[in-house]
């Protein structure tokens, strides 16, 4: 807390504007980080943790950097000294001292070869757990295991789940239940006698129609693309063939940059959408073209050379 002393920071846990931080939770999104406060440089320590945590892997997923794939297990994530200077405003030899400090204090550790580092978040579940939901209704349990008794009755059709003994209540809340019980019944039979070509099948379909996950690099090249168009695409498009073929996030950064200056405010803007700009036939005329500098209509960063694989210590 900024300009804070000890004491009022101490009064304000105390005096009941916030719980004690121990348990409290707060859904964050990434595109934080690409809001244009974090242009407000340098970064503190405490803002640089934040996103690293942010931008750490959720599951296991494989990632491919600079044409390798990198298995990424939960609280993993893929850094370089390069994309943490551009992104803190640090110099070279804070970032480094900033990432000693880390695993000096048993924080993170960090593997990595010629092309990644990948940083590992040590308890990362007490930072972005799972169990951060809690329960509104704690008496829902004693009126669902009296719902259930009775479900199970209606179910299977027993008389006595329908003697009326004033509990109207819970009847209500199981015949809703056992309606759902018979429904699941009817299902499963049917399951057990599909074959086995149906069943796979269906399960094809599903797989097919879940939505990918987006890598952290696709995630920042996106949120970078929907704040500099004020757009809100949520596929990735053409982003990770190009991430995969071994083209950076910075070089994807100024082919936004250039065509977001070309085209904004015109009839081309539709064209600022992750599949047309990132298409392999247009990738590389984007990136190196030149001469755009009349058309821009408002002034765009330059943005420095990619560092991208160089591993810390």
């Amino acid at each position: 807390m900024s300009g804070c002393s000890e004491d009022v920071a101490e009064k304000v846990w105390g005096d009941g504007m916030l719980d004690k931080p121990n348990g409290n939770w707060v859904k964050l999104s990434r595109e934080v980080f690409y809001h244009k406060l974090a242009n407000d440089k340098p970064w503190s320590r405490l803002a640089t943790w934040i996103y690293l945590i942010a931008m750490a892997s959720t599951g296991e997923r494989t990632v491919q950097f600079r044409g390798h794939d990198y298995f990424l297990k939960r609280g993993q994530l893929s850094v370089s000294l390069g994309d943490l200077e551009r992104k803190t405003g640090w110099g070279r030899k804070r970032v480094r001292c900033f990432f000693d400090y880390l695993k000096h204090e048993g924080m993170v550790e960090s593997m990595g070869d010629p092309f990644c580092t990948i940083l590992t978040i040590l308890n990362y579940d007490k930072w972005q757990g799972n169990n951060c939901q809690v329960d509104t209704a704690p008496n829902r349990g004693i009126a669902n295991g009296i719902a259930n008794g009775i479900a199970n009755g209606i179910a299977n059709g027993s008389p006595e789940a329908d003697l009326d003994d004033g509990t109207g209540i819970a009847n209500g809340i199981a015949r809703g239940i056992a309606r759902g019980q018979q429904n699941k019944n009817v299902l499963q039979e049917v399951s057990s006698r599909s074959k086995e070509k149906d069943t796979d099948k269906i399960v094809a379909i599903a797989r097919k129609r879940k939505k990918p996950e987006l890598t952290p690099e696709e995630s920042e090249v996106l949120s970078y693309l929907n704040l500099k168009a004020d757009n809100s695409f949520t596929a990735s498009g053409e982003i990770g063939k190009r991430l995969a073929e071994g083209h950076t996030v910075e070089e994807c950064k100024i082919i936004i940059d250039k065509k977001v200056a070309e085209w904004l405010g015109t009839d081309f803007a539709k064209n600022l959408n992750p599949t047309t700009l990132f298409r392999l036939c247009h990738f590389d005329t984007y990136l190196h073209q030149k001469g755009e500098a009349s058309m821009k209509k408002f002034s765009v960063g330059e943005v420095g050379k990619s560092n991208m694989g160089e591993e810390w210590g």
